[in-house]
């Protein structure tokens, strides 16, 4: 018990010290003042602990998340004389685009979508060329309407292990060297909505495919594989549906329809490119439905007082293609060539008077090659003009594509030589463009000025015309007779 006792004395003796010596050092070493000043010290050093893990988890996240995309409105306008100014309106566009990119460089889900709505959503007097007929939904997800359309262009995810990326969705498969033409650009079918005048990124549709990407020492491979197939976009009303000439009947043009989802309507494809000698080159192979569809002749309608109708149905056949190309540097010129070859492209007889033949026609196999060649020039114009800071390019292509059966109608898109010049002013505030496109055997040409001017802060406006030269009749630029437009964009892009 004593000890007991003695234990508790001690003990309470000891807290008694501790807390007299506290108060003391307290009262000596710190004012009431200053005592309040080292609590506020503390808590505000713990809340920008606090604060610097919570930006640190938010870095974090922000470094696995992307997000871009622009806002485009275009308008478009016919200069053709004969026709009321209502008529005059091609198109009165808004466009949106998204990208976004969620993950690390290895692994990340990457979004590329684009929505549109024209002025007849407003009211439908106003001419804007209809996107589709009807609500159309296609396989990649694109739903398109008279109105509005929205088109997931990219949509896929991206692995990489090692040596080996992997991806699975919607993509773009740009092979090939060519600037304008790609022969060996087999996957993506082509729209041709508005014929070439579109932006670069609108011209092809995204594909839902599998991808796989092999790195080696000296050379990439690449593999394909499509389960199912989209097929092109061509015009079957509205401004851009081409114009027919000498035929005594009337051509209208339908929608193309996609190939049933069977194994033999299955795309596959492989690429190997690599370095030889200081080029880039690749040979690639491919089997599958041909991204060009064939224009065929369907059937006919007899409608009282007017003239027969012939209804043309753009139509896909399967192919199989092996190409070839390389691109190299000379100085200042960036030399490329780009070709391919199919012992099996569907092909028409060559008409001669449509009636005699049975509707719809029968297609026929040919051997088929097709090429494209050109150049870039980047021009040191600084050496002429002092001063001078932009970019000036000129780019030079030829394009030709040949059925070896020469009992068949000669390619759609043919004989083609296509040039542009480029040039910026102002530190790129400024650019010119000038395209042309002639149709070498038709004698048919397009010439397209453009002017842009870059705000340098995401905001751009651009001007242009086209001009279509309209004497050519055996030419591609005949089928768009009078349809000499004026267009003008103007673009956000964050």
């Amino acid at each position: 018990m004593k000890g007991w006792r003695f234990y508790n004395i001690c003990l309470i003796v000891f807290f008694a010290s501790l807390w007299c010596a506290g108060s003391a050092f307290a009262q000596k070493a710190f004012t009431p003042k200053e005592t309040t000043k080292i609590v506020q010290e503390a808590s505000k050093k713990a809340d920008e602990e606090e604060e610097m893990q919570e930006d640190s988890q938010t870095s974090s996240l922000a470094s696995l998340f992307e997000f871009g995309g622009m806002i485009r409105f275009t308008s478009i306008e016919s200069t053709y004389r004969d026709q009321n100014a209502r008529d005059s309106i091609v198109k009165n566009e808004i466009r949106k685009k998204i990208r976004m990119k969620f993950g690390s460089e290895d692994f990340h889900m990457y979004f590329v979508g684009n929505g549109y709505v024209n002025s007849n959503a407003i009211d439908d007097t106003w001419g804007s060329s209809p996107y589709s007929e009807d609500l159309r939904i296609l396989r990649n997800g694109m739903v398109s309407s008279e109105y509005a359309e929205f088109s997931p262009s990219e949509l896929y995810l991206n692995y990489k292990i090692g040596f080996c990326r992997i991806r699975i969705g919607n993509q773009n498969i740009a092979w090939g060297t060519g600037d304008v033409n790609n022969p060996t650009s087999y996957f993506n079918p082509t729209d041709l909505r508005e014929f070439i005048f579109k932006e670069e990124d609108e011209l092809t549709h995204g594909v839902p495919l599998i991808s796989a990407m092999f790195y080696f020492e000296k050379s990439v491979l690449e593999l394909v594989f499509v389960p199912f197939h989209i097929p092109a976009s061509m015009p079957s009303e509205g401004f851009w549906v081409p114009y027919v000439l000498d035929v005594p009947m009337k051509v209208s043009f339908v929608e193309a329809k996609a190939l049933e989802v069977l194994p033999e309507n299955f795309a596959y494809g492989a690429r190997l490119s690599g370095n030889l000698f200081g080029a880039d080159m690749s040979i690639s192979a491919y089997h599958g439905p041909d991204k060009e569809p064939l224009l065929v002749p369907h059937h006919s309608n007899l409608v009282p007082n007017e003239p027969v109708e012939i209804v043309v149905q753009p139509t896909h056949f399967i192919i199989n293609k092996f190409g070839f190309d390389f691109s190299f540097d000379i100085s200042k010129f960036v030399v490329q060539f780009e070709g391919a070859y199919s012992p099996d492209k569907s092909g028409l007889p060559a008409l001669t008077e449509l009636s005699a033949y049975e509707l719809p026609l029968k297609e026929k196999k040919s051997h088929y090659i097709s090429y494209s060649t050109g150049f870039n020039y980047f021009i040191p114009i600084n050496r002429l003009i002092e001063g001078h800071e932009g970019d000036s390019v000129l780019t030079m292509e030829w394009y030709q594509a040949r059925y070896l059966d020469d009992s068949l109608e000669k390619p759609f898109i043919t004989d083609l030589a296509i040039g542009r010049f480029e040039d910026g002013y102002f530190d790129n505030s400024v650019k010119i463009y000038l395209t042309g496109m002639y149709d070498v055997k038709g004698k048919g040409y397009i010439l397209w000025p453009k002017i842009q001017y870059d705000f340098q802060n995401g905001l751009v406006f651009e001007l242009s015309y086209v001009y279509i030269n309209n004497d050519a009749e055996e030419s591609l630029v005949s089928y768009y007779k009078d349809k000499d437009v004026v267009m003008g964009r103007m673009k956000y892009e964050y």
